[in-house]
Parts: structure tokens; C-alpha cells; sequence
């Protein structure tokens, strides 16, 4: 139904006539306004999680789910540079072993380069 609200996306007291959840005040988006919404929140929030970001915005809006959001977050420029994701890592092989102390793992290190005051 159509219904006189407050766009919360102006700075000012702004009332306008928006497509509303029935029997809230909940604005019903357009799917091109969804991403520009999600920016938005995101630069509000100064760069705050999916989880936040749709807590905020589930207060004024309706139709916009928590995967939506963190799909738009993860194409961010601006995400990337906060909350870098470094996908170029080596995959954990784990070692197998039949029983218990077959198979142990040492890790060594030259602790002479790093202690020079102690010695």
C-alpha cells in the first residue's frame, strides 16, 4: 500500500509517498535501490559487518536479507581495503597416523638471530 513516510536515506526531515509494507512502516525497495541502500549503510556504519549493517537497516526497510548485503560488502572496493581477504593461501594437509605418538611434527627454529641480549 502507499504511504506517506520519512526516507530515512535524506539527511532532512523528508516525507514522500513510498510503496509500504501493509500494516508497517516498513518501505518496500526497488531492486536498483538495494545496492545504493547497502552502500550507503556501509559508509554510515563506517564499515560494520552484514549482521549490523542489516539490523540498521531491517528497522526501515523491508525485503533486503543479510546474504544480499554481504554479496554487495564483498564487491566493495571500500570493504576490501578495511577487511582484506587473502584467498592465495596454502591448503592444511593434516597427517594421518594409525595410532597415538606414531606420528610427530617438530617444529625447528633458530632462536640464536633472534636472542642476543639474553646470551
Amino acid at each position: 500500500q502507499l504511504g506517506r513516510v520519512h526516507d530515512p536515506r535524506s539527511s532532512a526531515a523528508h516525507i514522500e509517498d513510498r510503496l509500504v509494507l501493509a500494516g508497517t512502516r516498513l518501505i518496500v525497495l526497488k531492486e536498483e535501490e538495494v545496492p545504493e541502500l547497502i552502500s550507503l549503510y556501509f559508509e554510515r556504519t563506517k564499515g560494520a559487518d552484514a549482521t549490523k549493517i542489516n539490523g540498521t537497516i531491517a528497522r526501515h526497510f523491508c525485503g533486503v536479507s543479510e546474504k544480499k548485503i554481504q554479496v554487495h560488502i564483498n564487491r566493495l572496493r571500500k570493504s576490501q581495503l578495511l577487511h582484506p581477504k587473502f584467498l592465495n593461501k596454502i591448503p592444511l594437509v593434516p597427517v594421518l597416523a594409525g595410532a597415538v605418538q606414531q606420528c610427530n611434527q617438530l617444529d625447528l627454529v633458530d632462536f640464536m638471530d633472534v636472542c642476543t641480549v639474553c646470551c
